[in-house]
């Protein structure tokens, strides 16, 4: 699901084609336990000192899609998380504006002393659609 926030990034770069574009030459992903809305807002990251959003690069696109073209692994926890279900792409590692967000394939239980890890391939990502 993209944001409003994105979509309008998007169609400012392609449409207007401005100089500055607003759309991020480093994407970062992280998880929250809550479903955010389109306005970036509703999310729930974990509040461990141990967390931070990690970089990811992607695939080159297929059909609209481009997955994440390798593992993902987030720092090991320090205390549990809870269940994380969807993942988060932003244009900062911290604070930054969430650019788009959706389910984790399955829900994802992080305790204590666990590192997340998303494998190669497993995220698939759209520009094209809001769902």
């Amino acid at each position: 699901m993209n944001t409003v926030y994105f979509v309008n990034a998007i169609a400012e770069a392609v449409f207007r084609a401005q100089e500055s574009s607003p759309i991020p030459t480093t994407f970062y992903i992280g998880l929250s336990a809550t479903k955010p809305t389109q306005d970036g807002e509703s999310i729930f990251e974990p509040t461990d000192s141990n967390y931070s959003r990690v970089a990811i690069t992607f695939s080159q696109p297929s059909g609209g899609l481009v997955t994440n073209s390798s593992d993902i692994i987030f720092p090991r926890s320090q205390e549990a998380w809870g269940t994380m279900r969807y993942f988060l792409v932003f244009d900062a590692q911290n604070g930054g504006t969430l650019l788009m967000y959706n389910p984790l394939p399955l829900p994802y239980s992080v305790g204590a002393g666990v590192q997340p890890k998303i494998l190669a391939g497993y995220l698939k990502i759209s520009v094209l659609k809001n769902d």
